[in-house]
């Protein structure tokens, strides 16, 4: 694990680690992008990824981190899978369809 990792979110130095952070979007990584004081601006590419410029208090770095572990939590980060056995997850969620319903 990256220092700054914390199992739930990575946090990225940007631009200084840029292709770290091309990597954790290719894995679909939560990530917490660290702005560098004199950076141009920062734009957020999905819903797994949120930025603060630094130096940023702690508590606005926890606040962000916050919004997106809640965001992977609620499912706004996933896009619908529909299995084989008919099973559409969405996030946390699921239903079973019928046959026709998961034909459409």
């Amino acid at each position: 694990m990256h220092p700054g990792d914390n199992g739930d979110i990575a946090m990225v130095r940007w631009p200084a680690e840029v292709d770290r952070l091309d990597r954790l979007r290719t894995a679909g990584t939560p990530r917490l992008v660290l702005v560098a004081p004199h950076a141009p601006p920062f734009t957020v590419t999905d819903a797994l990824e949120d930025w603060v410029r630094m130096p940023a208090d702690e508590g606005d770095v926890r606040a962000r981190a916050r919004c997106l572990i809640e965001r992977c939590d609620n499912g706004v980060a996933h896009e619908p899978e529909l299995a084989d056995d008919r099973v559409l997850r969405f996030g946390r969620w699921w239903t079973t369809l019928t046959p026709v319903e998961a034909r459409l």
